[in-house]
């Protein structure tokens, strides 16, 4: 069973309020029980995981130096796009406000009775890097079927959320005609596994035994590997 879909103020509330799930708890015997159970703002939690500060306004908070693992560069990176996507959406509705929290809330007032594709990205994105207690799926070796980038998705099966880190794209189960389906992630994810398509060749055997060399992947395996000599060639451009 899909969740409904959600409007962009009900997204905000959950970014800059507590907020309470339900949620089923199954014993060792096999029973279960439903549980409410209160989480912190999802802005909040995102700030406690790249700094151990659950507060937003705490100007000592970005100060904090040292090696942090990559759970938490990516909180860093989701905070620093919803930072920048919300200021400009602000600018779209005359809204300048140098808080996230408060600039979040009266956006919600502008776009709030209505889906929002980039506030619902905000949103998908905030839930699978907050898990840390199950981690998201992360994809081995499978291009981002948006940015083709690899080792960026995130994928959380319970949440039925899909998550690229380096672009932002998300998948999910709602029906929502504005957001991609999960399950077309989730075959892209299978068909990328089962044709090996990070490695150079994709090798099948004939009838007779002999390795023969795939033809279904290669165009897509060609123009992946088109891409990476771009980035390759961008990146020595700007060194």
């Amino acid at each position: 069973m899909t969740r409904p879909e959600l409007l962009a103020a009900d997204h905000i509330r959950e970014l800059v309020q507590s907020h309470t799930n339900t949620e089923r708890i199954t014993r060792d015997d096999g029973t279960t029980s439903i549980h409410a159970v209160t989480h912190p703002p999802l802005l909040d939690q995102l700030q406690q995981a790249t700094t151990g500060s659950s507060n937003l306004s705490d100007d000592n908070a970005g100060t904090r130096f040292g090696s942090k693992p990559a759970g938490h560069l990516e909180a860093l990176d989701l905070l620093a796009r919803i930072d920048r996507q919300s200021a400009a959406l602000g600018d779209v509705h005359g809204i300048d406000e140098p808080h996230l929290t408060k600039r979040l809330i009266r956006l919600s007032g502008f776009i709030g009775h209505r889906p929002d594709r980039q506030v619902k990205a905000w949103w998908s994105a905030a839930r699978v890097i907050t898990h840390w207690d199950s981690p998201a799926y992360r994809p081995h070796g499978t291009p981002c079927p948006a940015c083709w980038d690899t080792g960026t998705l995130r994928i959380r099966i319970d949440e039925e959320i899909g998550h690229c880190t380096g672009c932002g794209e998300t998948w999910d189960a709602t029906g929502s005609p504005d957001t991609p389906p999960l399950g077309l992630l989730a075959q892209h994810v299978r068909w990328c596994s089962d044709h090996e398509v990070t490695k150079p060749r994709h090798w099948l055997l004939d009838d007779g035994g002999f390795p023969v060399e795939c033809t279904e992947c290669l165009d897509f395996r060609e123009a992946w590997a088109s891409w990476r000599a771009g980035q390759t060639e961008a990146v020595a451009r700007g060194a």
